[in-house]
């Protein structure tokens, strides 16, 4: 038929999606991971790495986004010291202020991958000394405008190292991530190192969000996702996912299904036939 594809065309589709090996999908990173890294932490690098990836992780960030990547290509910005701003009630505070008075941090992403431009997220303190969004962006804060040089426009992921800034790279965070997964152990998180790339933070923070109960449009505007396509970082697998679906789904009072509007016109048909 014109406009449609042809069947044969159709099966041989089908036939290939069915062909096709399952796809893997990254695993979710838990906030136990997170608290391990901090714990971790032995030097002085080994903690401005733990204040950013914390930090990238209550903002769902794309790796591209807190690290450097070995696409240049990228359309999405890397975030830079003057898209950070802290807040303490609703008093704007500079970053040459004492920043553990902040109780909040907004952090503007001026391009992204999905075109959004300038689109701003606010995060307030946690209350938890390892995991709290603010007390990890003040101290990436504080870190990076040490270096020698720095500006508003420095990453946020610059580092001073031996005289020299460095920059923290996605593979560097991958291999620190991948460590602490091996230090925790797969009999604890049901994962190995291999299991987790640059999307399991952003996947993480998802599931977090979920399993918190965070309503679907509040994770949408804090992971910056356009559409339902952060469903996909929602993983099944997590044994936490469908807590308690089974009790309150039995709590339920048995329903009863109206009848459709054509079945209530035939009774009626046949009823005045038989008068």
């Amino acid at each position: 038929q014109f406009g449609k594809p042809s069947l044969i065309l159709q099966r041989q589709w089908r036939a290939y999606t069915n062909a096709d090996r399952i796809r893997k999908y990254q695993k979710a990173i838990p906030q136990s991971v997170l608290r391990r890294l901090r714990e971790l932490a032995t030097s002085e690098m080994d903690t401005a790495l733990a204040d950013l990836v914390i930090g990238a992780y209550f903002f769902a960030m794309r790796s591209c986004e807190y690290s450097t990547v070995k696409d240049k290509n990228t359309r999405t910005r890397r975030l830079c010291l003057r898209n950070i701003r802290f807040f303490q009630g609703r008093r704007e505070l500079q970053h040459s202020e004492d920043l553990s008075l902040a109780d909040a941090v907004s952090i503007t992403f001026e391009f992204q991958k999905n075109d959004v431009t300038w689109d701003t997220v606010t995060h307030t303190a946690s209350g938890d000394d390892s995991l709290c969004p603010v007390r990890s962006w003040a101290a990436v804060v504080q870190r990076v405008w040490q270096i020698p040089g720095a500006s508003s426009d420095t990453p946020v992921n610059s580092f001073w190292h031996q005289s020299t800034s460095i920059e923290f790279t996605s593979d560097f965070v991958m291999r620190s991530l991948r460590a602490v997964v091996a230090a925790i152990g797969s009999d604890v998180l049901g994962f190995s190192p291999e299991d987790i790339g640059t999307h399991s933070l952003r996947s993480g923070c998802a599931m977090a969000m979920h399993l918190a109960g965070i309503p679907v449009y509040m994770m949408m505007l804090i992971g910056r996702w356009s559409s339902e396509a952060f469903m996909l970082y929602i993983q099944k697998q997590v044994r936490q996912f469908a807590s308690g679906v089974t009790a309150s789904m039995i709590q339920k009072r048995p329903f009863f299904t109206i009848p459709e509007l054509s079945t209530v016109f035939t009774g009626a048909n046949n009823s005045k036939t038989q008068n």
